[in-house]
């Protein structure tokens, strides 16, 4: 084989296992799940963090993991906007799904925002999650830092350190990841409103999807 052919073949070679290895490292991209849900992962209750506008209309359940990048972008640049609207008829709920394969702090800070949720401030510890992801995503123990958010919410601190360390919260979220892995949901933030996936760009286009399913047209 003369020295051409072999500079194409391992070009080629190269370009291949490049390729390869791509796809071993990076995360199934946002939102390629099928169109048809399961109407397990649709099915949410009243433990799970939620806010409701007047009688349910439309509800937006949003599968999301708080080390996620991409669920930090979605979910404050889009859904938050929207949900401080507080559009009559509408209802927003959380579920987790925290990848934990790829993300090592996502089990432990959905464990804090259950810590928060018990003290009826999930929204707004949620909101500073996304905010500082930054600031813990990669830290080794970030328990102290989710302390320190728990406090500016002025939260009852010995109960929230009491609370993200139990294993029942632990188990919660352990729970939740399992069953969304079960029911075929592997990537995140995943929406559906009303039961229907959506793929949202900006809050306008997700508050008017909204106003259409309340008007019915």
């Amino acid at each position: 084989m003369n020295d051409k052919k072999s500079k194409i073949l391992i070009g080629a070679f190269l370009g291949l296992f490049t390729i390869v290895s791509i796809a071993m490292v990076i995360p199934p991209s946002p939102n390629n799940q099928n169109d048809v849900p399961s109407k397990n992962i649709l099915e949410y209750n009243s433990s799970e963090p939620q806010v409701a506008f007047g009688e349910p209309k439309v509800v937006l359940v949003e599968y999301s993991d708080f080390q996620c990048p991409y669920c930090a972008i979605v979910d404050q640049t889009i859904i938050s906007p929207v949900i401080e609207k507080k559009i009559e008829g509408s209802a927003f709920v959380f579920k987790h799904l925290p990848l934990k394969g790829i993300h090592p702090n996502a089990v432990i800070s959905a464990v804090a925002s259950e810590a928060a949720l018990n003290q009826g401030k999930f929204f707004e510890y949620k909101d500073l999650l996304y905010k500082n992801q930054s600031d813990w995503s990669d830290l080794a123990d970030p328990k102290p830092i989710f302390l320190e958010y728990a406090k500016s919410l002025s939260l009852d601190e010995a109960k929230f350190e009491n609370d993200i360390n139990s294993i029942a919260l632990t188990q919660k979220i352990e729970n939740a990841y399992s069953f969304g892995i079960e029911n075929g949901l592997n990537s995140t933030p995943t929406l559906f409103l009303n039961g229907k996936q959506i793929r949202v760009k900006t809050p306008e286009e997700l508050e008017e999807l909204i106003l259409s399913e309340i008007s019915g047209k």
